[in-house]
């Protein structure tokens, strides 16, 4: 039982991102352009002999079932019946309630690890079964880059990938429910023309009025220098796109005197990375 593997999971953004529809499940029908970022939480995990044990260098996730990785961990071995356990270790870099995806992303990485070290041998198709069980968003981290993301997060058509581009990125000290955010839109704000070059997200409307600061950074990314500035999924972080990553760290410098979360970020091309020992 002395298998182990430790993964990169990689945040994302959404450059573009509409709410379609409700759906009959409960659900809602997007479509997005999900892009992957280089901050990265890293996922250890080792086989135990029995149960799940989550360990984390965050106080701000849950270490019980109610964590995104226990979840993971324990539809994959209901599904496959092994009968095993394992310790998963969580070094959190994402910020939470963010929609950055973290949560999203650490689900991804738990069944793509635990699928290679126990030799199940699901194939993709399997995986994208039991990550629905689990999370809307899981499928994309699978294989990350840029991609157009539908249905209720289950049909993710992968994209050519964008150049690299420098982003600065700001979390505030304001955490949103995506449950809350989602009941506030308005369906009749949805359907632009959905592409990477044409940001839209349909949370700002609701999430603006009732947390103007968050709508402050926007303006402030745009005034140190930013080409374009979005809040990512339901937020509560904002992203600003640069020509350049000089133009990047002019723009980080300032905010850091306003804000205690700023990261410099680019865009990467893939959602998992194996770390080899």
């Amino acid at each position: 039982m002395d298998k182990t593997i430790s993964i990169r999971c990689f945040a994302k953004i959404n450059l573009a991102l509409d709410v379609i529809s409700y759906r009959d499940d409960g659900f809602h029908n997007i479509k997005s352009i999900f892009q992957s970022i280089s901050l990265f939480d890293v996922i250890s995990i080792k086989l135990t002999r029995k149960n799940i044990i989550i360990l984390s260098s965050s106080k701000d996730i849950p270490i019980n079932d109610q964590n995104i990785a226990y979840k993971a961990a324990n539809k994959f071995f209901e599904y496959t019946g092994l009968e095993s356990g394992t310790e998963i270790g969580i070094k959190k870099n994402i910020p939470v309630f963010a929609g950055l995806g973290g949560g999203s992303s650490n689900g991804a990485a738990v069944l793509f690890g635990l699928n290679k070290i126990t030799g199940a041998g699901l194939s993709a198709g399997e995986l994208l079964k039991i990550a629905l069980q689990v999370g809307s968003d899981i499928p994309f981290f699978f294989t990350g880059g840029t991609a157009l993301v539908e249905g209720r997060g289950e049909i993710v058509k992968s994209l050519t990938p964008i150049k690299k581009i420098f982003m600065i990125l700001v979390k505030p000290d304001i955490n949103i429910s995506t449950a809350w955010a989602y009941g506030k839109i308005n369906l009749k704000n949805s359907h632009p023309d959905i592409k990477p070059d044409n940001q839209y997200n349909i949370f700002e409307s609701a999430v603006f009025p009732v947390y103007p600061e968050i709508k402050k950074i926007k303006e402030k990314l745009i005034k140190s220098g930013a080409t374009s500035a979005m809040m990512s999924g339901s937020g509560s972080a904002v992203f600003g796109i640069f020509d350049n990553e000089s133009a990047a760290d002019k723009s980080k410098a300032g905010l850091n005197a306003y804000y205690q979360s700023v990261y410099k970020v680019y865009t990467v091309d893939h959602g998992l990375e194996e770390i080899k020992s």
